[in-house]
């Protein structure tokens, strides 16, 4: 069995030569803009920002890779972390991977996330409510 360094030399090593956007599937500005929404998108929408890496490692079926950052994602998921590339990574792999446990891993993860991206919404929503109350309870004292 290889040792990690040698598994991260080896996806390096995916990468294809003149990838645009440094092996992303779009610019970073464009990335950005669609954090806020890409739990919503559907599964085949949210592939669509895979990367050039997770779409070479599952052509190739380099599963050990998928497998070592699922068993560390599984574990415990450190979602506030996630980007919009790591939702069409995982998407990328729910709808492509040949290895069944690897798909149904990635499927439960993927749902995990979206469940806690509509939390994190109701949060922060619950939150600019209490501050507006708090101020409209501050003008009307003043």
């Amino acid at each position: 069995m290889q040792n990690h360094a040698k598994q991260d030399d080896d996806v390096i090593s995916f990468l294809p030569e003149n990838y645009p956007n440094m092996g992303l599937s779009h610019s970073l500005s464009h990335l950005t803009k669609k954090y806020n929404t890409i739990h919503m998108l559907p599964i085949e929408e949210q592939s669509q920002y895979a990367d050039a890496i997770c779409r070479k490692v599952v052509k190739n079926q380099s599963y050990e890779i998928i497998r070592r950052n699922l068993k560390h994602e599984t574990k415990s998921p450190m979602f506030h972390h996630w980007n919009v590339t790591a939702v069409g990574n995982l998407a990328y792999i729910c709808l492509h991977s040949n290895d069944e446990k690897i798909k149904q891993a990635s499927k439960a993860l993927l749902l995990k996330y979206k469940s806690w991206r509509k939390r994190e919404w109701w949060t922060d929503l619950l939150i600019k409510i209490i501050i507006i109350i708090i101020i409209i309870i501050f003008v009307y004292k003043m």
